[in-house]
């Protein structure tokens, strides 16, 4: 038999207890309302520390900052003895608001009452949370406040302007258009309209600059050709979701998408195929007419 009381047993602790992390950051955001979507910038590796949020008529837009430098050691990012001045915006639609007029590079725009007026106030780059050394702050760049005040967006996602390298967000809620906001030039670049019923996501394909998929509650995806400001193609009918689709995502390849909904399937559709080949086709010869005669 195993003698006993040589070898104590190692304590044993609970894969809950493994998996308990504090947040290292959190900030408020003055809407109130729920916040539905946040979104890292994948596709500009010098903004990889930008993201976006939605909720209410509000998008907003963060960097994450590294720790701060040891005391005496030289900084650049001028936000620790400011206090980020606050450019702000409510009330004009299609508008973006920054108090810089690069790419993300503003400092944080908080919406308050009124309507029409813009003023600047001190704030911090974020609240503290416990643990981690990675990050230093969240510091708030620019904010969109939509003109109609029953938007209610949902959904955010990044991909990059067909005319430029500029990273641009597409943005969709409950009244049933996607919004290109350019944070570069901080204006809204497009609106594209089609879905009849609230945006639940938007995903751009990846390797195909300026196609964009449409998740919607009435029972349809949609790809866009954001160039052209067209509607491409359209993903339903007899055997499409019988209920509000919930998701779309894009395969790594950009040949296929998947999408799932209310009505408990998941469908896959192909986007490698001839008709959608051509209908992109016909965009792409579209919107270079247009660019040519600007």
């Amino acid at each position: 038999a195993p003698s006993t009381g040589d070898v104590e047993d190692e304590p044993q602790q609970s894969p809950g207890a493994l998996l308990h992390q504090t947040a290292i950051l959190r900030i408020p955001e003055p809407h109130g309302e729920p916040i539905y979507a946040c979104s890292f910038n994948h596709v500009d590796t010098t903004q990889a520390s930008v993201f976006a949020t939605v909720g209410g008529g509000q998008v907003n837009i963060y960097r994450v900052d590294p720790p701060p430098l040891a005391e005496g050691a030289a900084s650049n990012n001028g936000t620790a003895e400011d206090g980020g001045a606050a450019a702000v915006c409510s009330s004009a639609p299609d508008t973006v608001c920054s108090s810089a007029p690069d790419a993300v590079n503003g400092k944080h725009p908080k919406p308050r009452g009124g309507r029409g007026k813009a003023s600047k106030r001190k704030r911090g780059g974020g609240g503290g949370g416990g643990g981690g050394g990675v990050v230093g702050a969240l510091v708030a760049l620019q904010t969109y406040v939509d003109g109609d005040p029953r938007e209610r967006f949902y959904t955010c996602d990044w991909g990059v302007a067909c005319d430029s390298e500029h990273s641009v967000l597409a943005v969709g809620g409950e009244l049933r258009q996607i919004k290109l906001i350019d944070c570069h030039s901080a204006r809204v670049e497009a609106t594209l309209q089609g879905h009849g019923a609230a945006i639940h996501e938007v995903r751009f394909l990846p390797h195909r600059r300026g196609l964009l998929a449409s998740a919607s509650r009435d029972e349809a995806v949609r790809l866009w050709h954001t160039a052209s400001r067209l509607c491409v193609a359209v993903f339903a009918g007899e055997r499409g979701h019988l209920d509000a689709v919930l998701s779309v995502d894009v395969s790594p390849d950009g040949t296929a998408l998947a999408s799932s909904g209310v009505d408990g399937t998941v469908k896959l559709w192909s986007v490698d195929q001839p008709a959608v080949s051509a209908a992109v086709a016909r965009a792409d010869a579209l919107a270079e007419r247009r660019a040519e005669a600007q």
